[in-house]
């Protein structure tokens, strides 16, 4: 009881401000199962070649694999938890077969659950590490529940950025890193659910003059209300909008921002 008043509370005195949804003339598609379902603009992928840079992918890759169906992308998976790691292995032995059982609801899918039948993994690279600001080692902490959730965090997001949880050591990437290694001239999404590292991420990539067309960003501060993730949170949808981004999606917590013809 006195957890539930608790959250209530900081729910109440700690949201941040929230940026209106605007209206947009853009042809909005879903994909992916109902937990890793994320939203994109269709005409703002590219014709030829579309690159999608995928970071915190956990155990459901659906909308990533289902991206990569659908418009022959390359895509890059980032995650260095183990359970994601074991998770897209699984995957990968199972190249070309067909779906055996529906999604799940939960975060996490069986890999029964996808159709690999069209999948190229030849275009698909899955790189071990966390997206961060810097190339280095951290702690990477696991949440509180780890049998419920296995979305460790840079920040210890979900004890409310105490690092009291058990933690292992992993290495960091930055988009600008991801790019080069990979030689991509262009990047049509940029998809975010990294626990918060969000805006330690987006600097760093915005300050090396990388601006995707699309980003899909789950602005994690606003699962876990307290003063620094309402500031943090509030932080990163200004420095969005700065660097021409504007929300024309919401779910929950996720965002699609695409970015103005005026910054290009």
């Amino acid at each position: 009881m006195y957890q539930r008043i608790r959250t209530s509370l900081r729910w109440r005195l700690l949201s941040p401000f929230i940026p209106q949804i605007e209206s947009t003339e853009f042809e909005l598609i879903t994909l992916g199962s109902k937990y890793g379902r994320k939203t994109f603009a269709k005409e703002l992928i590219s014709s030829l070649n579309p690159v999608l840079i995928s970071a915190g992918v956990g155990e459901d890759v659906s909308f990533d694999l289902e991206f990569q169906v659908l418009y022959d992308a390359q895509v890059i998976l980032v995650d260095p938890t183990p359970s994601a790691i074991l998770h897209f292995q699984a995957i990968q032995g199972r190249s070309g077969r067909l779906r055996e059982t529906p999604y799940s609801e939960t975060n996490v899918q069986k890999p029964e659950s996808y159709s690999l039948e069209k999948v190229d993994f030849d275009k698909i690279s899955y790189v071990a590490k966390a997206v961060w600001s810097e190339e280095t080692m951290v702690s990477f902490f696991q949440p509180t529940d780890l049998s419920r959730d296995g979305s460790f965090s840079i920040d210890s997001i979900d004890t409310f950025y105490e690092k009291s949880t058990s933690s292992i050591k992993v290495y960091t990437t930055t988009i600008s890193n991801l790019v080069r290694k990979h030689a991509i001239s262009f990047v049509d999404i940029i998809k975010l659910d990294v626990e918060g590292a969000a805006l330690d991420t987006l600097v760093a990539c915005f300050q090396s003059k990388i601006f995707p067309n699309q980003l899909l960003v789950e602005v994690d501060e606003l699962h876990f209300p307290c003063l620094k993730s309402k500031l943090r949170a509030e932080q990163l949808f200004r420095l969005i909008r700065r660097a021409g981004y504007e929300p024309i999606h919401r779910d929950n917590c996720d965002f699609l921002f695409v970015r103005s013809t005026d910054h290009d």
